[in-house]
């Protein structure tokens, strides 16, 4: 046995949080540090620069808020210049800003050819640290109620993130029962909708069998890791019973363009789909994708009736546009201070979940109205096992970004030389 224990029942394999009461006697003493992992949290329409900063005005001063329980915990990074977006006449794009992102490589042509853009960093520390876990990397997404550009490559540009070569965008998965699916079940990405459907019906059954067996290692453990396996099991059957009631949410009948009442309950259970990854070992490497560049969600539990694209617009022109874009950026805010303190309560060797997971959120533009990427700033949150210092501004770092994304590959300890078209160092996060 190493740190990576799992239980198996029928088609189900449930992997575990690290127990150490669990090894052999003889392993107990030589076992490792927790490994690094790293995520990217991207929120459609970019977040403007000024909301991240400490002296923000009104109506920003309301955007940090939500993260201010966890301070000592993340940290903001403004001043990172994107020179791959291809700005023309000092106006940027959706399509460069959001494929360039994680690439630092410009992209190709938008209206025929080919689709490319450059390997993203996520795809390089999951080429080199990727095959210690079941899923090399996981992308996670939300799917949009409306369709985006259905010409050239706009699509592909948009919807993409994580490039696995110059030619190979990975497709996010949307769907949190899929998500649950695959890493609980094992599903065959290729599986028809009748298995699945037939498989899916036998669900309870099937975990019930698998946390039987984790009930029975539970008098094999020491009292710290029975009360971690106990949160862990509990933790998964509750979020199956979630994402089980989204899914009975679903309509045959299709809604008004951009309203969709479920969206604030997929993202809790896509992010907690993430934290079981991280924290059983699953993967050390995802990327989220909150919506799609463009993204036209109205967020109506706000009380908004202005989709999210325009808002990122009218904000410059309108007071109350400001208002309601600092609103979606504090929401926002909001469930990363939720994620972040379910990580800080997961003990781990050498501190706990977040201490050894680099966090980024982060957005295409840091100015959405003119659609350019430079300066930007991004939020950084945990990675304090690796060195990372937290609780801090980090304003004015005037730095290509893929300096910052080269600091994440190094956190993970993955060779980072090569990295970036613009890179010119490791941006110092210490």
């Amino acid at each position: 046995m190493n740190r990576r224990m799992f239980l198996r029942g029928a088609a189900t394999t449930l992997w575990l949080p690290f127990l150490p009461s669990a090894l052999p006697r003889s392993a107990q003493a030589a076992t490792s540090d927790a490994p690094r992992r790293m995520m990217f949290w991207f929120v459609p329409n970019g977040i403007v620069t000024e909301a991240l900063q400490p002296d923000a005005a009104a109506p920003w001063t309301r955007v940090l808020e939500p993260l201010a329980a966890m301070q000592d915990r993340w940290s903001t990074v403004a001043g990172l210049r994107n020179e791959s977006e291809g700005s023309i006449f000092g106006l940027g794009s959706h399509e460069s800003c959001t494929s360039t992102l994680l690439t630092d490589t410009s992209i190709g042509n938008v209206l025929s050819g080919a689709a490319t853009a450059g390997i993203s960093v996520d795809q390089v520390a999951a080429q080199q640290i990727g095959g210690a876990t079941p899923f090399p990397s996981m992308q996670l997404g939300l799917d949009e109620p409306w369709v985006v550009a259905g010409f050239g490559n706009y699509d592909i540009y948009y919807k993409h993130i994580s490039w696995a070569s110059a030619t190979t965008p990975l497709a996010n998965v949307t769907s949190p029962r899929l998500a649950f699916d695959r890493m609980f079940a094992g599903s065959d990405p290729a599986e028809s909708a009748a298995s699945a459907t037939r498989r899916l019906q036998r669900r309870t059954s099937v975990l019930d069998s698998v946390l039987q067996r984790a009930n029975a290692l539970q008098g094999r453990l020491a009292s710290d890791d029975r009360q971690k396996l106990d949160q862990y099991t509990t933790g998964v059957r509750e979020l199956e019973q979630r994402i089980v009631a989204l899914e009975e949410l679903s309509c045959p009948v299709p809604g008004v363009p951009g309203d969709d009442p479920a969206f604030p309950a997929r993202l809790e259970a896509m992010a907690d789909l993430a934290v079981v990854a991280l924290q059983c070992d699953y993967t050390r490497v995802i990327t989220f994708m909150t919506g799609t560049s463009t993204s036209e969600t109205v967020y109506r539990w706000l009380g908004h009736s202005t989709n999210h694209h325009d808002l990122s617009h009218d904000y410059a022109y309108y007071a109350d546009a400001e208002r309601q874009l600092a609103e979606v950026y504090a929401w926002h805010m909001q469930q990363l201070a939720a994620m972040i303190a379910a990580m800080a309560a997961i003990p781990e060797e050498g501190g706990d979940l977040l201490s050894n997971t680099a966090i980024t959120m982060l957005g295409e533009f840091g100015d959405s109205n003119y659609h350019t990427a430079t300066p930007s700033a991004w939020i950084l949150a945990g990675g304090e096992a690796g060195g990372i210092r937290q609780g801090v501004t980090r304003a004015g770092v005037d730095a290509p970004h893929s300096n910052y994304l080269r600091a994440m590959l190094e956190f993970v300890g993955a060779d980072s030389s090569g990295f970036g078209d613009n890179a010119t160092g490791t941006l110092d996060l210490s």
